[in-house]
């Protein structure tokens, strides 16, 4: 067996007041109501800017051969909606920011969070579609794991364990940070979740983790009818009361017999008694469980009295929170999934996170508990902190007994923002430093795969103040009718070149809207003419060219060409 690491709040400095020190300490008059009794101070800094946000970019051009490839001569299209298709149904949606493609065809994304989206374009009737095409099934190995069944008793050994189970509301005296307003050199993603505690701490911070990814591409981590099947961004998770749950809130953090549309035993029917009860749970009267799924509290083992973490064959009560597991070193705990001698099934709270974003649908690449590098030297630092957060990576943060989420940071005074789990308020605390008297230990980092892509459209992982840029659409366009001109002093218009050729006299010019023309032109009467493309609707000339798809001769007379390709 693994050692215990010190057991919840140990050594707690009640009162004690943490300020960042490039700040000065200003208290507001109106604070916000806390449901809990403790200490506050407000952070407010000087020089606040809105935090730079990312950009998407690209340019959408008519592709005149349909090669998908764009060539030189093909102008860009005005006017096309380029949209973030954020619920993935192919369509633009209300809400869904979009950018209309200027004359020559670029359009800019503005105002983006770091996180993954999905870029389409709006079809146009005649268009067809060639870039980007469908693209090729994508593999993607799959998280490497530590499976303790498969481990010698000596590697066994070097591996700890914890179960983090602080409780609803912050202990009398604590105090803690409330940033209210962030500093210039503040970075930090805005589109995590915040929630009250929820059935257990870790369940709480995985979900607002998840609620991120749902409001960023990953659209299926939650999909009950709660706020149109989006993850709320504040209030995310019940709270702790099954007669009162908040309102607004969903069931992403744990699911509930008539809670957020659910009929049937869920989590709390099935594991919840009180804060710091142990067992039996409820369902074993009734002798049936209920199927885990949904939930991030079902996967990571909270509530749920079934193990034996110390191999002594009495069941330990996991009472409300989920079990740790990290390297004694510095090293990276990939996966950890507990011997089956603990019970079954066999998880914890990083190996619950993989089956949780398993269960809807999506792939792992890896998941990991380490110690940082203050606690071990050479283990998670600040660096690689910054490092997930810039890529759009929201992070578990453990101090000892409790779980929170690292959202952003501020390189200046090597502090970390989070979400502490307990009020929808962002907070702050030191890398490395202490938490209201709770010791940063450890970080539980996941990375997920890339969403497929769908036909037609870009998949960008955006990170933080990034500008991604050619995220380019390429559409082919059947010429219309009446697009060429016999320039008379009447003009006359026909639908294809060679009957406006066979048409002309001598010395005529003909002129060609912007388009993509098949013909297999022979021009073989004993006149010359002008034959020129690049013209709009209006028979203005354009930047664009026009392309002949087939074959041009000349038998007899001759041709001046302008603005006009053949392939």
């Amino acid at each position: 067996m693994g050692y215990l690491v010190p057991g919840l709040f140990a050594g707690l400095q009640r009162g004690t007041i943490f300020v960042l020190s490039c700040c000065s300490l200003v208290f507001i008059q109106f604070a916000p109501a806390l449901a809990e009794s403790n200490s506050y101070n407000y952070e407010v800094a000087p020089n606040l800017v809105t935090v730079v946000s990312g950009q998407i970019s690209g340019v959408k051009w008519n592709d005149y051969d349909s090669d998908g490839e764009w060539d030189t001569g093909e102008p860009g299209l005005s006017n096309w909606k380029i949209y973030v298709d954020s619920n993935l149904n192919g369509n633009w949606d209300d809400g869904e920011p979009y950018s209309s493609t200027d004359q020559s065809g670029s359009y800019t994304l503005t105002n983006l969070d770091a996180g993954t989206y999905v870029i389409a374009e709006v079809q146009q009737e005649g268009w067809t579609q060639t870039f980007p095409e469908i693209p090729a099934s994508s593999s993607f190995m799959r998280a490497p794991s530590t499976i303790s069944d498969e481990l010698s008793d000596d590697e066994r050994r070097e591996i700890e364990y914890t179960v983090i189970d602080s409780p609803p509301t912050p202990p009398p005296g604590f105090a803690r940070t409330a940033v209210l307003q962030f500093p210039r050199s503040a970075v930090k993603l805005s589109n995590v979740p915040t929630s009250r505690w929820t059935y257990g701490c870790s369940a709480t911070a995985a979900g607002m983790l998840f609620g991120y990814y749902d409001r960023t591409g990953y659209s299926n981590m939650y999909n009950g009818p709660t706020n149109g099947g989006v993850a709320p961004l504040s209030d995310l998770g019940q709270g702790q009361n099954p007669s009162a749950p908040i309102s607004g809130s969903c069931s992403i953090i744990a699911t509930m017999d008539g809670f957020d549309g659910r009929t049937g035993a869920g989590h709390v029917d099935d594991y919840w008694i009180s804060y710091g009860s142990s067992g039996p749970d409820p369902w074993e009267s009734a002798g049936v469980e209920h199927t885990w799924g949904g939930c991030t509290a079902d996967y990571m083992g909270t509530n749920q009295w079934k193990w034996d973490f110390t191999g002594d064959a009495v069941r330990d009560h996991n009472t409300d929170g989920s079990t740790v597991y990290w390297s004694s070193g510095a090293s990276k705990l990939y996966d950890y999934i507990p011997s089956s001698s603990y019970g079954l099934p066999q998880t914890a709270l990083c190996h619950g996170l993989r089956l949780f974003a398993e269960s809807r649908g999506y792939t792992v690449l890896e998941n990991y508990n380490q110690k940082i590098d203050i606690v071990a030297l050479g283990g998670f630092s600040f660096n690689d902190f910054k490092d997930e957060i810039d890529n759009g990576y929201p992070v578990l943060v453990h101090v000892t007994g409790h779980t929170m989420i690292g959202v952003g940071y501020d390189d200046a005074t090597q502090t970390i923002y989070i979400h502490d789990t307990w009020n929808n308020l962002q907070h702050s605390m030191t890398w490395g430093g202490d938490y209201s008297g709770m010791t940063h230990v450890a970080m539980t980092v996941i990375h997920l795969a890339p969403i497929v892509q769908v036909a037609g459209t870009h998949t960008v992982l955006l990170g933080f103040g990034e500008h991604a840029v050619d995220k380019d659409f390429g559409n082919f366009g059947p010429a219309e009718t009446d697009t060429v001109r016999i320039d008379w002093s009447t003009p006359d218009y026909c639908d294809v070149i060679q009957s406006a050729y066979d048409s002309a006299f001598d010395g005529d010019s003909v002129s060609v809207q912007i388009g993509n023309y098949s013909e297999m032109l022979l021009f073989d009467n004993p006149i010359c003419i002008i034959l020129g493309g690049g013209f709009d609707s209006s028979f203005n000339a354009q930047v664009g060219v026009t392309n002949v798809i087939g074959s041009l001769t000349i038998a007899d007379g001759s041709l001046t060409v302008d603005r006009l390709t053949v392939q």
